[in-house]
């Protein structure tokens, strides 16, 4: 029905609007056609040439895949390229590494095994880029499953491992044979029972270097008189006669704390103290690895960053090397009876004149400390030895002690063992971050067996 225009009186012609919605409609279905039509041509051309079968594809960033493709996805065999240079050649599937294949970084590392969603799942072989190797089982991407790892120096760790670490009944074989079995514990440490190698014509020729090296050093002597022993990877130890001193310091010294009440000690047993704290070149040698936080400084620097607990499992190793329990930390009485050397001051050199870190030449010359370590360890016997010939009592890095901590009795004591129990273990002589007063003689400091910090270390003691 014609619509009437009442302003002008005029039949309104609908005509030209049903023009123009055939027109729309026209329009669309050609943009539509168009569309389906350069998707198809589309989909044809990846079909044939990149999607379905053999083909290979360039990335912006360099990278490139060459392999096979369905449905627009890696699938099957191919390789992928990174842009960083790191390789993968290997099975595919969805687009992800899923199958057997290899993957090998610029830096040298290399894994080849099983994958599982782009990440290492199943039986695979690791290496390192320092050459160490771990052969086994892998989930997420972690060692998980039995396996065994090698380390760059040949030592061999084998046993289950969890979420990356060793757990459970496992076995170590240290590179000169030896071998330990027993438990890892929750912090991969091994704890059981040591098994002795099985001689060879070359072990035997180990071994007799081995036991050179624990013979009496009559050449090398630290103190004119003195005995020197020459143990395990170069560690020298100096024979502390039995003797009497005063234990704690007066009260008038400078720094003084109120644990440190003065009382009479006799020493009845000789013993050889170690020269120097254990330095991480003697840790690495025995243990395989290095906790150190300054572990740039050097095979010279003392270790540190260990527990008691960590310290007692070295001592394991080396009793089992040598075959007798010959080495334990000292007693804090043995410790503080070292360290003053004959000495009654606040340092084994002279007392003190500055409690914090300002320059003390008493304390500057024989320790590192706050005032001039310059936040970091150093090499061990750099400064001058105490009396005795041992170097870095003070200073450095402060030192483990065998007992518990625990109030000094009100009396004179011999060979006091120190508390039956307690909380925490005993450390003396201050570190590298520690003010003057920390560093005297006297000063005693405590932490939880299994506490581990990076301005804390030890040495040993042997038996005669």
């Amino acid at each position: 029905m014609p619509i009437r225009d009442y302003a002008n009186g005029n039949k309104v012609n609908t005509t030209p609007k049903k023009i123009k919605i055939k027109t729309l409609i026209i329009l669309f279905l050609a943009l539509y056609f168009s569309v389906v039509y350069a998707t198809t041509a589309t989909s044809k051309c990846i079909k044939g040439d990149c999607a379905n079968g053999q083909g290979k594809y360039t990335y912006p960033d360099g990278s490139v895949y060459v392999g096979q493709w369905e449905n627009d996805k890696f699938n099957g065999q191919g390789t992928f390229t990174y842009s960083d240079g790191s390789v993968y050649t290997g099975q595919w599937k969805n687009g992800q590494r899923n199958g057997q294949g290899t993957f090998t970084r610029l830096s040298g590392s290399k894994y080849q095994g099983r994958w599982k969603n782009d990440k290492f799942d199943g039986q695979g072989i690791y290496i390192y880029r320092d050459n160490s190797k771990y052969i086994g089982q892998w989930k997420n991407n972690m060692r998980n499953g039995p396996g065994t790892y090698t380390s760059s120096s040949g030592a061999k760790y084998q046993g289950q491992w969890k979420n990356g670490k060793l757990i459970g009944k496992g076995i170590l074989i240290t590179s000169d044979g030896n071998k330990f079995v027993g438990q890892f514990n929750k912090d991969g440490k091994l704890i059981g029972r040591y098994i002795p190698l099985v001689k060879t014509k070359a072990r035997e020729k180990t071994e007799t270097k081995k036991t050179a090296r624990v013979k009496t050093d009559t050449k090398t002597t630290a103190v004119p008189g003195k005995k020197i022993l020459t143990g395990p990877n170069g560690m020298k130890f100096v024979y502390i006669a039995p003797g009497n001193f005063m234990m704690g310091s007066p009260e008038g010294e400078g720094g003084r704390y109120d644990n440190e009440m003065q009382h009479q000690v006799t020493l009845t047993h000789g013993f050889y103290m170690q020269i120097t704290e254990v330095t991480q070149g003697q840790w690495k040698a025995l243990m395989e690895d290095n906790p150190s936080f300054f572990n740039g400084c050097g095979n010279d620097c003392p270790v540190e960053q260990v527990s008691w607990n960590d310290a007692q499992q070295f001592i394991w190793r080396l009793n089992q090397l040598e075959g007798a329990k010959k080495y334990r930390l000292p007693t804090e009485a043995e410790w503080e009876y070292v360290c003053r050397a004959g000495s009654t001051t606040a340092f084994s050199s002279e007392g003190i004149t500055e409690l914090e870190c300002s320059h003390n030449s008493n304390l500057t010359d024989i320790a590192w400390f706050c005032g001039n370590s310059a936040k970091t360890t150093h090499p061990v016997a750099q400064k001058k030895a105490n009396a005795w010939g041992l170097y870095d009592m003070h200073g450095n890095v402060s030192e483990l002690c065998r007992n518990w901590y625990g109030e000094y009795p009100p009396n004179q004591i011999t060979n006091p063992p120190g508390p039956a129990s307690g909380i925490d273990r005993i450390v003396r002589g201050g570190g590298w971050n520690d003010h003057g007063r920390h560093c005297r003689s006297a000063c005693r400091g405590a932490i939880s067996s299994g506490q581990s910090i990076y301005n804390m270390g030890f040495r040993l003691v042997r038996m005669p």
